[in-house]
């Protein structure tokens, strides 16, 4: 998500609410969390982007508010 943009933060919290309410907070990460000051978050560099889709057992994405699925093809 994008911190400067409120609409973003709200849907990043909604997935935040959602891994809660599914029981997954062990399973599942956010990058963004992953920072050192976790009121700022944790933007990733683009190179980043490839090395975490290698490393990473599933890829979600929720397709009903994103427009045309390029990290799918990216993954």
């Amino acid at each position: 998500p994008d911190p400067h943009d409120a609409a973003s933060m709200a849907y990043f919290r909604s997935l935040q609410d959602l891994r809660e309410e599914l029981g997954v907070e062990e399973e599942m990460r956010f990058v963004f969390e992953s920072g050192p000051d976790p009121d700022r978050g944790y933007i990733i560099d683009a190179s980043v982007v490839g090395d975490l889709f290698r490393v990473s057992d599933l890829m979600f994405m929720p397709s009903h508010r994103e427009g045309f699925a390029m990290p799918v093809l990216e993954a």
